[in-house]
């Protein structure tokens, strides 16, 4: 159901109406009526064998009413427009859902007769979604020159029609950008990529050939709603009712349903007023009630649709003991925590809760739980900075909430609209904005958590899950400036493994480096670098992602990273803003930057032949953690720095514009988002 369908349900309010509301001005339903809407409903919805039944008990009944056949005969007639309605709608469904978007056009194509009334009735907008859609099903498939050729004629479609609207256009640009990225589904576009959109396209073409076949725009439970709660309240009001209404205690638990009370409340008034229509309806009324609120197309009549997370519904509940603040000089890392919680809890027959913020308190968990079990958690780290103006930023977010998603998806937990998320992420910060420090170096650390929640020894995927959001104020990871590193090369143990999921930011990873790291540090070394393989791959440095900055042997000053390509490599945010702003600012000082595998033999030799100008990790705690040193097979491989300065130039450059932008000195890219 689209949004405008939606928000007219949503806005049945019989509560409400007045008293004296007139029923002149509402079309006379009788039982025949009733019947039509229901079978229009039903056909609508593509419920082909209830369809069917009921419209056989219908005839039925009529065949004992009627001595004629002229009835039936428009029966007959009616029932094989439906039929064939049904089967073309089902048919366009199944191509918009599977992503088959040609055969899907093969079907409106212009001169076609749908296409005709597509362009005569002013759905011109509406073939423009599915060439727009067909340009993202080829970018799905990673068919290049197809996805040019799709946006090329979706752009051709609007200059034609003369309805292209900036909307539209930008909508063109977008599919269009997805191009530059190497995996769509995980850019700051994803969205487009999303099943929700073949959804919602495939919902659009359902309203549009139901209305062309004069089944009705929408769904017509709506219209019964609308008719029956409007002559129920005047018929009250004349003290005239002839069928029985609801008790009050019934009233007071329909009007309880925040966001549906409207629909279920003139939905129980219409059941409980036309119990002559149900009698040849072979449903439970229950079945038919639990559907009302969702009217989703892809769904069958009796299933509910899972609530999504909604910032809409966000509660707050303030502490009413608010804890001191620490000094800056005594802030440890990940020690202190705020007033305040976010969490929302799921479960897989409801969907999302309502997000709530609440004072900081303990989890009540019952031991049996899946997740100290299984290790069904995935977590984020994000943080929150104060600019100069005293405002409150977060950095990057929205690459936060896709990797959360994924890290989600990797163990079978529930997934999210990430920009609900992060609504509900600033509120919180709003509320504990007086923990978010002041000064360079200093920020609110974000912990969005994922745990999965259901009493079971059982192992399988969960039916309930819990995600909340702590938060920590922090220091500078360098009080005094930066300190470089040294490094233990680890061969004997691997963080990560190809097809596994070292991709993906779950606790899982976690633990078990740091019993290596203990080693390391007996060692005299302050962390592990992961090597991988026979050949010794470079993968990450502890924690963090590694960078390489050496003369390659073509003479060319080069920065390099690990790939994101194999599952081994997490796809850290401060990864990906070092490489955008090397490309953006190195590439034209004669710089290349690179994304591929490289080994410990090949630092080596740049070391052994003056080529290596420096290596440093990235991530969210430090930014950059410049490396001076490496310990690889029995000796120490020197790693250059500044004169002076425990950093190398390049480290010391993309930590002073990564800081910039997240405390606001410079704007890019809107990778600041105002609180």
């Amino acid at each position: 159901m689209n949004e405008r369908t939606r928000s007219a349900a949503h806005n049945i309010q019989p509560r409400k109406m007045s008293r004296e509301t007139p029923t002149s001005v509402l079309d006379p339903l009788t039982d025949a009526t009733y019947g039509d809407l229901i079978l229009q409903y039903l056909l609508h919805e593509r419920c082909a064998e209830t369809a069917d039944a009921f419209r056989q008990d219908r005839e039925s009944s009529q065949r004992i009413c009627t001595n004629g056949d002229g009835l039936m005969n428009q029966e007959t007639k009616a029932r094989e427009l439906e039929t064939r309605s049904l089967q073309l709608r089902k048919e366009m469904m199944a191509y918009i859902l599977n992503g088959e978007i040609p055969a899907a056009l093969n079907l409106i194509k212009p001169g076609s007769p749908l296409g005709e009334v597509m362009y005569s009735g002013g759905y011109g907008w509406l073939y423009f979604e599915f060439l727009a859609q067909n340009a993202i099903e080829a970018i799905r498939s990673r068919d290049v020159y197809k996805a040019i050729e799709a946006g090329r004629l979706a752009k051709q479609n609007l200059t034609l029609s003369g309805s292209e609207d900036d909307a539209q256009l930008s909508t063109v640009r977008d599919i269009m950008a997805l191009l530059a990225y190497e995996v769509p589904e995980k850019s700051p576009l994803s969205h487009y990529m999303s099943d929700a959109r073949r959804i919602n396209l495939a919902e659009k073409a359902n309203a549009w050939l139901a209305e062309t076949h004069g089944l009705g725009k929408r769904p017509v439970i709506e219209t019964i709603v609308r008719h029956t709660t409007v002559a129920l309240e005047a018929t009250r009001a004349a003290q005239s009712a002839k069928s029985p209404g609801l008790t009050e205690s019934q009233e007071s638990s329909y009007e309880s349903e925040d966001d549906d009370a409207g629909i279920y409340y003139g939905a129980g008034q219409w059941i409980q007023s036309s119990a002559i229509m149900f009698r040849s309806l072979r449903l439970p009324q229950s079945a038919l009630r639990s559907s009302l609120p969702s009217f989703q197309p892809i769904r069958l009549l009796s299933t509910p649709a899972l609530q999504p997370l909604s910032a809409a519904k966000l509660t707050i509940e303030k502490t009413a003991d608010p804890k001191p603040l620490k000094e800056p000089h005594e802030l440890v890392f990940g020690h202190t925590f705020t007033d305040h919680m976010l969490a929302i809890e799921w479960n897989s027959e409801t969907g999302w809760d309502a997000p709530k913020i609440t004072p900081y308190q303990n989890l009540s968990l019952d031991p049996a739980t899946c997740v100290f079990h299984y290790g069904f958690e995935c977590f984020e780290g994000m943080k929150a900075y104060k600019d100069a103006n005293g405002d409150t930023r977060i950095f990057r977010g929205d690459r936060n909430m896709s990797r959360f998603n994924n890290s989600a998806t990797r163990i079978a937990l529930p997934t999210f609209d990430g920009e609900e998320l992060l609504k509900a992420i600033a509120e919180f910060v709003k509320v504990d904005d007086r923990w978010v420090p002041r000064g360079q170096g200093y920020s609110l650390y974000l912990r969005p958590t994922l745990i999965g929640t259901q009493k079971t020894l059982g192992i399988g995927p969960t039916s309930s899950a819990l995600l909340y959001v702590i938060a920590s104020p922090v220091g500078p990871y360098y009080p005094t400036g930066f300190k470089a590193v040294s490094l233990w090369a680890t061969t004997d143990k691997v963080r990560a493994w190809p097809g596994g999921f070292g991709n993906a930011k779950l606790g899982a990873n976690y633990a078990p480096c740091v019993a290596p790291q203990v080693a390391a540090a007996q060692k005299g070394y302050h962390q592990n670098l992961w090597l991988f393989g026979e050949e010794n791959y470079v993968t990450e440095v502890g924690t963090m992602n590694c960078f390489t900055a050496w003369v390659n042997e073509d003479g060319v000053k080069e920065l390099i990273t690990a790939p994101t390509t194999d599952g081994t490599i997490l796809e850290g945010v401060t990864r990906d803003s070092v490489l955008d702003l090397a490309r953006e600012r190195l590439v034209p000082q004669g710089w290349a930057v690179s994304e591929k595998k490289y080994t410990m033999d090949q630092i080596k030799k740049a070391a052994d032949e003056g080529r290596l100008l420096e290596m440093f990790g990235t991530g969210t705690a430090a930014t950059c953690a410049p490396i001076k040193r490496v310990h690889y097979k029995g000796e120490d491989i020197s790693v250059p720095l500044q004169p002076g300065k425990e950093a190398g130039p390049v480290a010391e450059q993309m930590q002073k514009w990564i800081m910039d932008i997240q405390y606001g000195v410079e704007e890019h890219k809107g990778w600041a988002r105002h609180v």
